[in-house]
């Protein structure tokens, strides 16, 4: 469940289980305060004692029965929901707390060993990425160039992927990191979509785009190889598949010079 609806509704539950709560209490009293102050003497058969009170400008008479009459009326008030929805909201934020929370928890101690892992095999490998070039893996393991790179015509030309390329992909697939770093930006970005930004360090960074699904955050160290998005149409391309660009200090490059030959 995304957090902030568990908040929403765990604040809603709070309330819920206050409100009723609260009243379950008030009844309770309420039935002691009229069981204390009803009128037994002269009382008839099958009466065990009544009571005169006035609230709000209105006066009451209430009767009590020693045993449930012969005939009960078509409409009978139970006070009996103010019980039960105190106790169903009470389970329902034990689950959310107990379960729900404890799951979340277990998942940010494994989201953070992996982040602990990822950095830990970064400062092993210390690897830069200018010294894979011509090595890199492709982000699409398979897929045509739908369009390739003309960065040195990149200001002149209408086309935003010029400075980039497009691999063709079914709506869906797994893009990978081409190199380890961290997320710098993994959000909409007009004309590119769903786009996700790996800095590698010194100066060098990866783009991709036009994804159908963004599966890391800004932070997270991510592992050469590791699987960052699924790839889609998003941003308006008009073709299914990923931008795919590398920049050096802002400058692009030729992905084609720096990943490994296609097939």
């Amino acid at each position: 469940m995304e957090s902030y609806l568990q908040d929403w509704l765990s604040l809603l539950l709070r309330w819920a289980h206050f409100i009723t709560g609260i009243a379950w209490i008030g009844a309770s009293f309420y039935f002691n305060w009229l069981e204390n102050h009803l009128q037994r003497q002269n009382a008839k058969d099958p009466l065990a004692g009544d009571l005169w009170a006035v609230h709000g400008g209105g006066f009451y008479y209430l009767q009590k029965y020693k045993l449930a009459p012969d005939q009960l009326p078509a409409t009978l008030h139970w006070f009996k929901w103010e019980a039960y929805f105190t106790w169903l909201t009470g389970f329902a934020l034990m689950c959310i707390y107990y379960y729900a929370n404890a799951q979340a928890l277990r998942t940010l101690i494994e989201r953070l060993r992996r982040q602990v892992q990822i950095a830990a095999e970064i400062e092993i490998n210390q690897e830069a990425i200018v010294a894979r070039k011509g090595r890199l893996a492709w982000p699409i393991s398979e897929g045509r160039l739908a369009s390739r790179f003309r960065g040195s015509e990149g200001d002149q030309d209408p086309d935003l992927h010029a400075d980039g390329v497009l691999i063709e992909a079914d709506e869906g697939s797994e893009v990978r990191a081409v190199h380890h770093g961290r997320v710098v930006y993994a959000d909409w970005l007009r004309g590119f979509g769903l786009l996700l930004v790996i800095d590698h360090g010194d100066g060098y960074m990866t783009l991709y785009g036009h994804n159908q699904a963004l599966l890391k955050e800004v932070g997270e160290w991510i592992a050469t190889g590791e699987v960052i998005a699924l790839t889609g149409a998003s941003g308006g391309s008009g073709n299914r598949g990923l931008y795919f660009a590398l920049r050096y200090q802002g400058k692009p490059l030729d992905p084609e010079r720096w990943c490994r030959g296609r097939g």
